[in-house]
């Protein structure tokens, strides 16, 4: 088992509905992996970018044991429940595979993640 995988995530797929009769549509999460144990750290922001005063967005690292998690898919902390982020969703925006054999139980997935704000709940 990987070491350090400190908190459990749970891992949302987002699809597009169908438009609705007035021509809207929501998008509606499934529940692909549920309590997945992780570890989660918060990446830098440039200081190139922060020198010229831009806002940079939040993004996190996070590992844990490969599984089929895709691009756009939403990851959310469901344990412990004194964690920063519990019940925050992000967005995975870059995945990295390790060159491990995946039957190896020390191998891991490297994601990158971007902090997800809802406008409307």
């Amino acid at each position: 088992m990987t070491a350090g995988l400190n908190i459990k995530v749970n891992v949302w797929r987002m699809v597009q509905q169908t438009d609705d009769e007035i021509g809207g549509a929501m998008l509606s999460g499934t529940l692909v992996f549920n309590n997945l144990p992780a570890r989660i750290e918060t990446n830098r922001p440039s200081v190139l970018l922060l020198d010229q005063g831009l806002d940079v967005d939040e993004s996190f690292q996070m590992i844990f044991h490969p599984c089929a998690v895709r691009e756009r898919d939403e990851i959310e902390v469901s344990w412990p429940s004194q964690h920063r982020f519990y019940q925050k969703r992000m967005r995975v925006v870059a995945l990295q595979n390790t060159s491990m054999n995946p039957l190896d139980s020390r191998d891991y997935m490297s994601v990158t993640l971007r902090r997800k704000d809802y406008a409307h709940t």
